[in-house]
């Protein structure tokens, strides 16, 4: 089955990552909806729910929060997260 016909029979309306097509509008609000939150991440403890593949992790980090947990339920995607950064972020967990 398809990522997108599987995300679409779970119910899974916004499932971003390099890999995934979304509508542009959903990305914005997506990208918007971190921006607004990395104001209020400055030397907090976050936790990012639904992580996907840590690209939203990695803007609240580099927004100056003191950590950030990723958390998700597709194995594949904290896998490609934990590539990705956390070689170059050695503190998350």
């Amino acid at each position: 089955m398809s990522k997108l016909k599987n995300n679409l029979l779970y119910g899974a309306a916004e499932r971003k990552s390099n890999e995934n097509w979304l509508p542009p509008w959903t990305v914005l609000e997506h990208n918007a909806r971190y921006q607004f939150a990395a104001s209020y991440a400055i030397s907090k403890s976050i936790v990012d729910c639904a992580c996907g593949d840590g690209t939203s992790s990695k803007l609240l980090y580099d927004a100056g929060a003191a950590s950030v947990v990723g958390i998700d339920v597709d194995q594949e995607s904290l896998s490609s997260a934990s590539r990705a950064y956390c070689r170059q972020y050695r503190d998350w967990e």
